[in-house]
Parts: C-alpha cells; structure tokens; sequence
C-alpha cells in the first residue's frame, strides 16, 4: 500500500492526542479520512462485542429443552462455547486492529482476499446480523413473560 505523508487531523472537539494522530495517519493509509468520533473506552468495547457474538441467548432460550435432553452436559457445555466465542473474538479484534476502517467484515475481506468475497461477506454478514437481531427479539418476551 502506498505511504501517505499527509496527516489528518481527527474530528472537530476530539482531544487530540499522539494517539489520535496515529491513528490518523494509519487511517489515510487506507485512503480514508479520521471522522468517527471514537468515545467507547476498552471495557465498553469489549462488552458490545462479547454481547453481539454471544450465545447465550440461545442457550437461554433453550435451557429447559437443553436440560431435559443434555442434563448436566448441557450446563457444562457453556464454558466450552463461550472458549469458542473468546477465540472468535480475539480473531476479530486482531483482523480489525490491521484494518481499523469502517465496515467491519466486508472491508476486511477486501483488503485480505477480493471484491468478489467481499461482497459475498458482506451480504452473508449482514443477513447474520438481521437473524440474530430476530433471535434476541423472540429471546425476549419468552424469557420476560415468565416473570411478569
């Protein structure tokens, strides 16, 4: 990729720091200009990303089917899930802290591989995301109407 010496400077009212002119500069390495307003200290990040890749909403919905079939298996099987997500989201966070742009798996995938994956990615993506939306929306009232 080529080098651009022309720094950005970030959004108006960011507190700039060495940081923020870091990532400036690695941004307009990718041809784009710094306007994201970036806010969301480690934890926060980490907690909306643990909580987007989660699975247990699923396995919460399914508990009591889970332990009528797995019974104690089911309960211990959840570490091992949540093993696999941490690893999930380890990958993620190292593949978006090479590509730091906007547009999560489709960019990647279009820096990593080509336009034609990309677009395949981005589409499977975004129907992921419209089905696990319509998950935790059933989740909801299934688990809430019980307390009521």
């Amino acid at each position: 990729m080529p080098e651009h010496t022309v720094m950005t400077p970030p959004a108006p009212g960011a507190a700039t720091t060495d940081q923020d002119m870091a990532d400036a500069r690695d941004l307009a390495g990718f041809g784009y200009k710094q306007e994201l307003k970036r806010i969301l200290g480690v934890y926060s990040s980490f907690a909306v990303a643990f909580s987007y890749i989660s699975p247990s909403t699923g396995i919460f919905t399914l508990y009591a089917l889970g332990l009528g079939i797995g019974g104690a298996f089911f309960f211990w099987s959840w570490p091992i899930v949540a093993l696999g997500q941490f690893i999930i989201a380890l990958n993620f966070a190292e593949v978006s802290s090479h590509f730091p742009v906007a547009g999560s798996v489709y960019q990647w995938t279009k820096y990593l591989s080509n336009r034609t994956y990309s677009w395949f990615t981005g589409w499977v993506y975004l129907f992921a995301g419209v089905l696990t939306i319509t998950a935790v929306d059933v989740t909801i009232p299934i688990v809430l109407i019980p307390l009521l």
